[in-house]
């Protein structure tokens, strides 16, 4: 039976999600009882590898979503169909396929009559990079088939459910930018920092933790980031505050060191995002920072079986670059890159780009003279 929900309750709940990704249960439901549909889904097909992945579900269990990611997306005939109609146009899947086709297909047979639900209504709420994302709700046939006033509702949320959906992967793709960054400055032997203009620590990766525990040059108080010598305390602050042409490389300062030691040189950056200085004003430290050598594409294939592309991707990402800069920078499609770096997944035997850059921080070496 359909619930008296607000559409506006309705769209704060999907923006609600975009931000907070454990949220699209809730929100996916709320529709699915405004709708008196039994259950709902949202979520992202790879054109390239028929691969699909939930970003949410209502009374899916985790079991049969795993099914659904491992097998039956590939099968799923509404997936093929819906590529068929406009982006952002709500429709019953029987608009797309008739009744008696579906009921005779593997996807229903061995997989979603097991939930109850027959009739589907939803659609593609956006196309890009070689990818879609769909959402639907669910209905059993005994349920019958989707009022007119269901049709509209899902149909004024789609443009909503498709502004989420890009926030969403925006959200997303900061945030795996952001720890592979973070897990790759990790590993790296130099020190490196990252402050706020009140010298207040951001991050700091496991050799300047070293520093800090040391006092070398270097050390933390209160939360604050300062230099260990107080006559250099002033000259570290200046660090924080670049100015004129300094402000595009940053500045350098020689901070004094226990035992006689030879300086420690420390260069502060602003931090940039997506070409601009960040808004909080934070501040990259490289502590002694040599620049990472690019591991051998050659050496990279012959240890794992790597095409020259794949082997091209990995020594890239492995230097910091983002997918979006390689494509750029080779003239290819990001999604020709998302196809090759599954297939480095595979040979390499890892499951995210942090795991790669890992492994390639333990191969690295310089490339071979040609």
């Amino acid at each position: 039976m359909e619930q008296a929900y607000a559409v506006e309750d309705l769209i704060g709940g999907i923006y609600d999600a975009a931000a907070d990704p454990d949220m699209w249960a809730n929100a996916i439901g709320q529709i699915v009882e405004a709708t008196g549909c039994r259950t709902g889904v949202f979520y992202e097909h790879d054109l390239a590898t028929h691969q699909s992945q939930p970003l949410g579900f209502h009374r899916f269990n985790t079991e049969f979503m795993q099914e659904y990611v491992a097998h039956y997306g590939a099968l799923d005939p509404w997936n093929a169909r819906v590529m068929q109609w406009p982006v952002g146009v709500a429709a019953p899947t029987y608009a797309l396929m008739p009744e008696e086709e579906f009921r005779r297909t593997e996807f229903y047979q061995d997989y979603l009559r097991r939930t109850g639900a027959f009739y589907g209504l939803g659609g593609l709420v956006e196309r890009a990079d070689g990818r879609i994302a769909v959402f639907g709700v669910q209905r059993g046939y005994e349920d019958g088939r989707f009022s007119a006033e269901s049709v509209a509702l899902v149909g004024a949320l789609m443009p909503h459910l498709k502004r989420a959906y890009r926030m969403h992967s925006a959200i997303g793709q900061a945030r795996r930018d952001r720890e592979t960054f973070e897990e790759t400055l990790r590993l790296v032997p130099q020190s490196v920092l990252i402050v706020d203009r009140d010298a207040r620590l951001v991050f700091a990766n496991d050799a300047a933790g070293r520093m800090l525990a040391a006092g070398d040059g270097i050390r933390l108080s209160a939360g604050r980031l300062g230099a260990a010598h107080r006559d250099d305390r002033e000259a570290f602050a200046a660090l924080l505050n670049p100015a004129g042409a300094l402000v595009e490389t940053g500045a350098v300062a020689a901070l004094r060191r226990p035992l006689n030691r030879r300086p420690l040189l420390v260069q502060a950056v602003p931090l940039r995002i997506n070409g601009r200085f960040d808004p909080a004003g934070r501040i990259v430290l490289l502590i002694d920072l040599d620049p990472p050598a690019r591991p051998s594409p050659d050496r990279l294939a012959a240890l794992f079986g790597l095409t020259a592309a794949e082997a091209r991707l990995w020594a890239d990402l492995a230097t910091g670059a983002t997918l979006a800069e390689i494509a750029r920078r080779r003239q290819v499609s990001v999604n020709t890159l998302r196809v090759q770096l599954a297939k480095l997944f595979d040979k390499v035997g890892v499951h995210r780009q942090a795991d790669l850059v890992r492994r390639a921080m333990e191969l690295r070496g310089p490339e071979p003279e040609r």
